[in-house]
């Protein structure tokens, strides 16, 4: 049925019925041969993928062996991290006219008491009428307000563009000169010994000034700037004058420095009127002012001085996400020390230039400025996909969505209105074949609805950046949803354009032809043509260690020092926080020992184990996964908001090659078919032309198989308007008989895909917001062969399938059996599960608790699904599971494309197992088990003498062992076994009424 040669073939006259034989085998050698599918030496040709792109990477021809593979985990490689183009042009060369942009922010959400374990006044950053802005040479573009997370509570970050200043070279110096001490001083920027202060070279030059801000009109604050620069110290030998309103709201600092504390700037509370110098210190410890003489050797001359009640300056400066709890949702626990009282007494003080209520805002400047420089290089990012597509708006956009902190899991961003509310999908579908009318919930639009382009803006600079933000960098979103949507949009047009382009190609050739497209190895090579490595977020952010701060650097050498993962390892085997304290020189004369030490024959290299922290600013060290993820997010957020046309448009801006898709509108007129709308046009038939009357033929093979016609489309509820493509659904490799049509492999490659993409746009749209983990576990669960396999015995769809293979006949028999033995059904109790209303049509439409309610016996359908036992396996035959898939790629063809069709007859086929596992989401069983278990074991696999493999598992006194295929197979039959055996056990030892 593979051969792609498929006329008959016709040998000369002979004397014999062997000589005949042989002579027609003889001619169809010379025509395979003449057609390439045997070689000069009459053997098969191996079948390539001769019609992609096969160039590689120039650079991975001399990288040196041992080498991970490239597209892989394993493989990384560095990035230059991009700064974006407003903050690298900001510097304040001379006098001239400067775009002033203030950074506003909006107490949102008060702290809990729980968040404020301190008990500190909460303090609302609009009560001030200072704030502070930053200068550019350009105006900024809109972005999206964001959050931080202060002690006061949520705050929402604007910009708010002011106007333009015109500065003197005065202005400028003064400008420059209260940046470096607001960034060194207050930020503590100074004890970063590695960074140096230099506007004129630093990649980061944007300015940061303070504003008064009164009826939205902004100027910089000059006094201020002077005041800071110029604030009198406390002469040592001056007489100590107690005045209160010096100390009400002020940022206090202690002329010793404590034992045990990294810093030493702290918040007034208030003051402590009933307390003094000579106030009992600690119970039995004396009073303070014998403390300070007997550890600091400070004398106090004011003995009637109340004390300072004072907490902390925060040694915390990434705000972007909350300290008192994470993403997963763990509950804040009440700090240690909540209870202890810190004390100081003033005539030991220095009090800050900068009141609390200013200082609070100073500390939001790292995560602010971080934020905006990530916002602006996505910003970057989407005009460079509106320039070259035409998918979105370069100006105009008057205001973006919020960017949004996603707790727990992220949201949908598609849909729309009540969830509650059902929609009839028997409106939207077109004029070809007949099909039953299913009321279907949840789902808010058509899968094939297309947002108009014009005037649309696309996806907002925050959506982007999710696109490009790794889950390890703990921010308040990550790609990995994104990534999973985009991962099947990806793998559906691929396969449409590979099957509608390569008429001839087999399944083999195509599946490997688009394993090599979407692999991330093809991906890693787009994203790097496109720089995309660069824009990456992938690691925590963090202010005192791998962020540079604006108008600050890190000497080039020093850097490439630090990317030597050898030289790090050796630098922290004595230490693993020396990195922190040491200066440039003092790490340059670190690597001349280093290398002068790795030079000699007896040194040993130590493990590779970088554990401490590593101060790189300017560079990113990149797996080629996680790159090739942010291009499948990049794909997902576009199909979001632009629908599947701009998703395409991107998909070709990236460079990947759709030669059959040719978009000719946006929006779906009525009646026009969907090829139009995809860009696709599909085959007008399944028959094969081989110089017979193909039409009588299959009339002829029709009515032979009319039982079988019409049990698969009463199943389906769905009738074929060309029976043709039925009929290739339903025929396997081996069935010579049926000369019309091909086998069933290249619409089961078609219908892989098609189910994928809708099942996984089905569940991520849902109302059931899951996380990326869940909704890996959910897709996976319901698209796998053992799973369709199972639904078509429970179908009876397997007694359609057309095949000559008595293997395969005796491995379908096995399975039913052990199907109707296990899963509580058997060939003939569809209605009776499915629960089939007067009409023959499923009703879908019961109260939800009726279809929750069902839930052992889903899940009992999918833990049976490839179920090994000792000594052999209840095998799943493959066949079962590629005749479901060839279905729905069927179907598919037959409609015109039409993505509604199709699921209408998905969702009638399993929608309850559909919303089942949205309730009760199964896990993987060799997780389950790991996760349930963490110390059980695998064995190595055993290879058998008729070619299985055996398997062993041992968990705690008890052991398992499965033969199987492969050792995957035997690891899910032993991991499934043993979870069933935990259950039974469990079950048995509750009272009866009880859960265990």
């Amino acid at each position: 049925m593979t051969s792609p040669l498929k006329e008959p073939i016709r040998g000369d006259v002979m004397e014999t019925k062997k000589d005949a034989k042989m002579a027609a085998a003889l001619e169809a050698c010379k025509r395979l041969h003449e057609i390439g599918e045997l070689d000069e030496n009459m053997l098969p040709v191996k079948r390539v993928v001769d019609f992609l792109d096969d160039s590689e990477d120039e650079d991975e021809k001399s990288v040196p062996p041992g080498t991970p593979k490239p597209g892989t985990k394993k493989r990384r490689r560095h990035y230059q991290k991009k700064v974006c183009r407003l903050f690298q042009s900001a510097r304040l060369v001379t006098a001239g006219t400067y775009h002033l942009h203030v950074l506003t922010t909006r107490l949102v959400q008060l702290a809990s008491e729980a968040q404020n374990w301190r008990n500190e006044k909460l303090i609302d950053p609009e009560d001030t009428s200072l704030w502070f802005g930053i200068l550019l040479k350009e105006k900024m573009p809109t972005l999206p307000a964001f959050p931080i997370f202060t002690r006061s509570g949520e705050e929402l970050v604007t910009v708010f563009y002011a106007d333009t200043v015109c500065l003197t070279a005065e202005q400028c110096n003064l400008v420059e000169r209260f940046h470096h001490a607001l960034f060194d001083g207050v930020l503590r920027m100074k004890e970063r010994k590695l960074l140096h202060f230099d506007f004129g070279n630093s990649p980061n030059c944007v300015s940061v000034v303070p504003v008064t801000l009164d009826d939205s009109y902004a100027m910089i604050d000059w006094s201020f700037i002077n005041m800071t620069l110029d604030a009198p110290k406390r002469e040592s030998k001056e007489k100590f004058v107690f005045r209160k309103h010096d100390y009400e709201g002020a940022v206090v600092i202690p002329h010793y420095k404590p034992l045990s504390y990294p810093y030493n700037t702290f918040y007034v509370k208030k003051v402590r009127e009933d307390l003094t110098p000579d106030s009992e210190w600690k119970e039995g410890k004396g009073t303070i002012r014998e403390y300070f003489e007997n550890v600091h050797h400070l004398q106090i001359t004011d003995a009637s001085q109340p004390l300072l009640e004072v907490s902390f300056t925060e040694n915390r400066l990434n705000m972007l996400t909350p300290r008192f709890a994470n993403r997963r949702g763990d509950k804040f626990t009440k700090k240690s020390g909540s209870d202890r009282l810190e004390l100081r007494v003033p005539e030991l003080c220095d009090v800050h230039p900068f009141q609390a209520a200013i200082w609070k805002k100073v500390v939001c400047l790292p995560s602010i400025l971080y934020r905006l420089g990530q916002l602006l290089v996505a910003e970057e990012t989407r005009v460079a996909i509106t320039e070259s597509t035409g998918v979105g708006m370069v100006d105009g956009v008057e205001s973006w969505p919020v960017l949004v902190y996603q707790c727990v899991v992220p949201g949908s961003c598609t849909i729309e209105g009540n969830v509650q509310e059902q929609v009839s999908f028997g409106a939207l579908l077109r004029n070809h074949g007949n099909t039953d009318v299913v009321q279907m919930p949840r789902l808010s639009k058509s899968f094939e609805y297309q947002p108009k382009l014009e005037g649309n803006p696309g996806p907002s600079p925050g959506l982007l950046l999710e696109a490009m933000t790794w889950a390890k960098a703990g921010d308040g979103f990550d790609l990995e949803r994104l990534e999973v949507l985009g991962d099947s949009f990806l793998k559906f047009v691929v396969t449409i354009d590979l099957f509608c382009s390569q008429t001839s190609a087999q399944e083999g050739l195509l599946t490997e032809a688009r394993a090599r497209i979407i692999s991330n190895r093809n991906l890693h090579r787009l994203a790097c043509r496109l720089h995309i490595g660069e824009c990456v977020a992938s690691s925590t952010f963090e202010p005192h260690r791998s962020w540079l701060p604006p108008g600050y650097v890190m000497p080039a050498d020093v850097e490439e020092m630090l990317l030597d993962t050898s030289f790090v390892c050796w630098m922290l085997r004595s230490d693993p926080r020396k990195l922190e304290a040491v200066t440039d020189e003092e790490m340059r004369l670190a690597y001349a020992s280093f290398k002068a030490e790795t030079s000699t024959t007896e040194y040993q290299a130590s493990p590779n184990d970088v554990s401490g922290p590593v101060p790189i600013c300017l560079t990113t060290q990149l797996a080629d996964k996680g790159v090739a993820d942010s291009v499948e997010a990049l794909i997902g957020s576009y199909l979001l908001v632009c629908g599947p046309i701009g998703a395409i448009k991107v998909m070709k801006w990236l460079g990947l090659q759709l030669s059959q898709c040719r978009l000719k509108s946006e929006t779906l007129e009525e009646g026009e078919c969907a090829s139009s709308f995809l860009g696709f046009t599909p085959p007008a038939t399944a028959l094969v032309d081989y110089g017979m009357d193909s039409r009588k033929e299959l009339e002829a093979e029709l009515k032979r198989l009319a039982t079988t016609v019409a049990d698969v489309e009463s199943a389906l509820g769905y009738t074929f308007g060309d029976k043709s493509f039925l009929l290739q659904a339903v025929t396997h490799a081996s069935y010579y008989k049926n000369r019309v049509t091909d086998c069933y492999q290249r619409l089961e490659f078609l219908g892989d895909a098609v189910i994928d993409y809708l099942v996984t746009r089905y569940v991520y749209e849902g109302p059931f917001k899951f996380n990326p983990g869940q909704l890996t576990d959910l897709r996976s669960s319901l698209v796998n062969n053992s799973f369709f396999a199972s639904l078509v015995v429970k179908h009876g769809l397997h007694r359609c399938l057309k095949h000559c293979n008595p293997g395969l006949f005796s491995a379908i028999v096995r399975f039913v059996e052990f199907q109707s033995m296990n899963s509580g059904f058997s060939d003939d109790d569809d209605d009776e599960v499915m629960a089939f209303d007067e009409d023959g049509v499923l009703d879908l439409n019961k109260e939800q608790k009726e279809v929750v309610d069902q839930t052992d016996f889903y899940e009992k359908l999918y833990f049976e699904e490839t179920e090994c036992q000792e000594p052999e396996e209840v095998e799943v035959p493959k066949a079962l599971g590629d005749l479901f898939e060839s279905l729905m790629g069927a179907v598919f063809l037959d409609c015109g494309m039409s993505l509604d069709r199709v699921w209408h007859v998905i969702y009638r086929l399993f929608g309850r197992e559909i919303e089942c596992f949205t309730k009760n989401v199964p896990l993987p069983p060799i997780r389950e088990l790991m996760e349930t278990f963490p110390g059980a074991q695998f064995s190595q696999a055993e290879l058998l003498q008729n070619g299985k493999v055996k398997v062993e598992l041992k968990v705690r006194e008890k052991s398992f062992s499965a033969i199987a295929k492969s050792k995957k197979l035997a690891k899910n039959a032993l991991a499934k076994r043993c979870l069933r055996a935990i259950r039974k056990a469990s079950k048995n030892r509750c009272p009866e009424g009880r859960n265990p």
